[in-house]
């Protein structure tokens, strides 16, 4: 059966299938993974237009330390 894994039950539907918008033909759905990097770019970008958010001015001051988020590199566990 299609979409079926090991375990109790199969799957009615394919997670690819479910989120695929409605128009055409799906649930609509939003995938998790993809609406995270959306929501983190979102962040990204407010961080390089320097908003004066409370929460931006903790980045700068804490986390970047004056440097530019293109300088900083990732920690391991980031990745």
């Amino acid at each position: 059966m299609e979409g079926q894994t090991k375990g109790k039950g199969a799957h009615k539907a394919k997670w690819k299938t479910v989120v695929l918008p409605k128009k055409e033909g799906s649930l609509g759905v939003k995938s998790i993974a993809e609406w995270n990097k959306l929501c983190m770019s979102q962040h990204v970008l407010n961080i390089f237009r320097n908003k004066k958010a409370m929460w931006i001015r903790w980045i700068n001051t804490y986390r970047l330390k004056g440097k530019s988020i293109c300088d900083i590199q990732p920690r391991s566990v980031d990745a």
